[in-house]
């Protein structure tokens, strides 16, 4: 660089220091020397496909199929093979890098860019040099901020296998055609790997995603995808640590690595604590509901309250605890119970999956009563088994043991067992007057405490 060469970032005058990596650069340079002149930067840019343009707006599918609505100002400019032009040149299908205004969606510079689409058969990817290779022997240079998908799921190009077809859009650059974008299909007969995803278990401060995969690569993000690649056990299992706050979809994406075999499963987190409820003023139970409030596990009611005081059916408590537990598979097992057809749909697979699981039994007659109340002696039989299948060992109750409750006697002897051991590790607590009363329904407030009380002790 010349001394005392302008350097202007973002319509603003700057220094060399200014300018940042990833920073889009035009250079007016001395001819047939490496000298510069001056620089133009641009800090905010877009590449992707023109879906629509107007005579104010632009609609831009960017290169990860993610749609922008842009306007155009008087200020906007158009470039054509680096010849200034104006919107007359913008049409649907285009190929487009445009530079945005600072904090704004307004279109600054529009350069307009040869493209073309080609099917190819995949020779190799050579990871070190960039460069996709087809089996008829052409060579590709892949753009730094390409896309590919594969069954329109997020891939590396590093994982595009010899023999699969890729349909891809290359632009015209100065060393010949890059490929920008990339669709691609397995080969026939290619399974999907397997991909569960078996728990998301909201922590203090976090979410850990649990599952198993039968592939031998597997990537995880939330928002943008970012291909971060998740450590695999020997068994395949995985745990993904996401930060409350993070975002509210994430994605995982499984791949066989010989095969090029790809499955993929959206993961959805709450987006955090729902508005001040106006019925929790006073309650007892009020730090624990917003606890849970804040990681999704209880909601409110469309018209702003929480109902503390309401009692708690046997599919809404199960389903609760069945959330500690993990997702049920894409196929969750069968209900066995002789009213099977009343469990509500948004119910039916937890409680199958705490069935499997060993949480929960039916009556003698071969019910589950999905509907009907659930009492505390109930409640603390169920959470037993449910700390248990979660790892936790609640304190075994010593010979001849009592609850410290004064209606003990009325506690049903199978259930005292479980009374004792949740009273003992704190998870449950009695009601007033020293007593457990455990046939009387489980309210929304005693659940919301319990659940947070065992989070509490597996975190």
């Amino acid at each position: 660089a010349l001394p005392g060469i302008t350097v202007e970032r973002d319509g603003r005058a700057a220094g060399l220091g200014a300018l940042q990596p990833g920073d889009l650069v035009f250079a007016v340079v001395v001819p047939g020397a490496e000298r510069v002149l001056g620089i133009t930067a641009y800090s905010k840019v877009l590449y992707g496909q023109l879906v629509y343009a107007g005579a104010d707006t632009l609609y831009l599918s960017d290169y990860r199929g993610h749609l922008h609505v842009l306007s155009l100002t008087a200020r906007s400019r158009v470039y054509r093979w680096d010849l200034a032009g104006d919107a007359a040149l913008l049409s649907p299908g285009l190929m487009v890098r445009v530079t945005l205004a600072p904090g704004t969606r307004e279109a600054g510079r529009i350069d307009v860019a040869e493209s073309a689409r080609r099917e190819i058969q995949v020779g190799s990817y050579d990871r070190g040099q960039g460069v996709l290779r087809t089996a008829a022997g052409e060579s590709y240079p892949v753009a730094a901020n390409a896309a590919f998908t594969k069954n329109g799921l997020p891939v590396p190009p590093r994982d595009l296998v010899p023999g699969e077809t890729v349909t891809l859009t290359v632009l015209t650059g100065p060393s010949g055609p890059v490929a920008v974008r990339g669709s691609a299909r397995p080969k026939p007969g290619v399974a999907e790997p397997a991909l569960h995803v078996e728990a998301i278990v909201p922590l203090s401060d976090r979410y850990v995603v649990s599952g198993r995969t039968t592939a031998d690569r597997l990537y995880a993000w939330v928002g943008e995808p970012a291909f971060n690649r998740l450590e695999l056990g020997s068994d395949g299992s995985f745990y993904w640590v996401v930060p409350f706050g993070a975002g509210t979809r994430g994605q995982l994406v499984a791949v066989n690595g010989p095969t090029g075999g790809v499955a993929g499963r959206e993961v959805h987190f709450p987006a955090g604590p729902e508005a001040a409820l106006t019925d929790l003023a006073g309650s007892w139970a009020r730090a624990d509901i917003e606890r849970l409030l804040a990681r999704g596990l209880v909601r409110g009611y469309p018209d702003g309250t929480f109902r503390p005081d309401r009692p708690v059916t046997r599919a809404e408590f199960t389903v609760l605890l069945a959330r500690l537990l993990g997702l049920p598979g894409a196929k969750p097992p069968a209900l066995p119970f002789a009213d099977a057809a009343a469990i509500p749909p948004w119910a039916a697979p937890r409680i199958a999956l705490a069935h499997q699981r060993g949480i929960i039994n039916g009556y003698a007659d071969g019910t589950f009563r999905p509907a009907a109340r659930i009492s505390r002696a109930e409640a603390a039989t169920i959470l037993a088994r449910a700390a248990a299948a979660l790892g936790l060992e609640l304190p075994a109750p010593a010979a001849a043991q009592t609850a410290p409750y004064t209606d003990w006697p009325l506690i049903p002897a199978w259930s005292r067992d479980a009374v004792v051991r949740a009273c003992a590790a704190g998870l449950m607590r009695g009601r007033p007057a020293d007593r457990f009363a455990p046939a009387a329904d489980l309210t929304r407030a005693e659940t919301a405490a319990v659940l947070n009380r065992l989070l509490q002790k597996l975190e």
